[in-house]
């Protein structure tokens, strides 16, 4: 079995992945994952290959209640110019071994002023902790929480990736030279879908949708999908909306929502 083992850990903790990476990878195991990979990426006749980023091309060859594990191919080449300068928190935690092809670069960054993952803060600042290589047969990890890791591969490698479950919903970005905060983004994908799906209903004029969003303002656990849903009602001309400003305002477990539904609420009653 390619992945014997794995499937007994059952545990969000990536260390324990790390240990079994290793403890695989000594037993002679990564010519199984080469075969894969020539597969998956030479043949392109295995199992789905899915266009990630692009620098990387991801195949999933295992997933289970508490991770998921991807043949990756990393690259520069072809590589958004754009965003070279900008490194961002990972929402999961992960462990990536090179198997074949050239050398990954990496850097560390730590965040100074994070207080909570949750909470965005111009304040917060990325500094560089350590750098180095990583080879076959060498790991390593990207941490959730307060940390960055910038990866570059000048030759095309192939690495295999185990990434837990468990998931942060925001992932912070970074200014690589000035170290200063960028903004976050939503790290859920189920999240982000639902605020695509209410844009889409503001934008459509979907009335009927009134009641639902105001169900997602009030409830849903992710703030930027209770203030999405707040934009669409707005949109939307809701005529309830000032009645719901003043108690999200009050109500909301969110700071940041909080504070913007009391900015709005004053200006709708200024306007009016």
């Amino acid at each position: 079995m390619v992945l014997e083992g794995i499937d007994l850990i059952r545990s969000d903790d990536i260390h324990e992945y790390t240990a079994w990476l290793s403890k695989t990878w000594d037993a002679g195991a990564h010519r199984d994952w080469v075969k894969l990979l020539i597969r998956n990426f030479s043949r392109g006749d295995g199992m789905k290959v899915i266009g990630g980023s692009p620098d990387a091309s991801v195949a999933l060859i295992y997933e289970d209640a508490h991770v998921v594990v991807q043949l990756r191919c990393l690259s520069d080449a072809g590589r958004d110019t754009k965003n070279a300068g900008v490194v961002s928190t990972s929402p999961v935690s992960s462990a990536i071994m090179p198997i074949s092809g050239g050398v990954i670069a990496y850097r560390r960054y730590e965040v100074d002023g994070f207080q909570d993952v949750h909470l965005h803060s111009r304040a917060a600042k990325i500094r560089e902790v350590s750098a180095g290589t990583c080879r076959a047969g060498e790991i390593v990890e990207i941490l959730r929480g307060p940390h960055c890791l910038s990866l570059k591969a000048p030759v095309e490698v192939f690495a295999i990736q185990v990434s837990t479950k468990k998931s942060d919903q925001l992932s912070w970005a970074f200014d690589r030279v000035s170290g200063r905060s960028l903004g976050v983004s939503s790290a859920s994908i189920g999240a982000s879908r639902v605020q695509l799906a209410c844009r889409a209903l503001a934008e459509l004029g979907s009335y009927r949708a009134v009641d639902s969003l105001r169900d997602l303002a009030r409830n849903h656990s992710f703030h930027f999908v209770r203030m999405e849903a707040i934009r669409s009602l707005f949109i939307l001309n809701d005529e309830r909306l000032l009645e719901l400003l003043r108690e999200r305002a009050l109500e909301d477990p969110h700071p940041h929502v909080r504070t913007a539904c009391s900015r709005n609420l004053s200006r709708m009653l200024e306007a009016a």
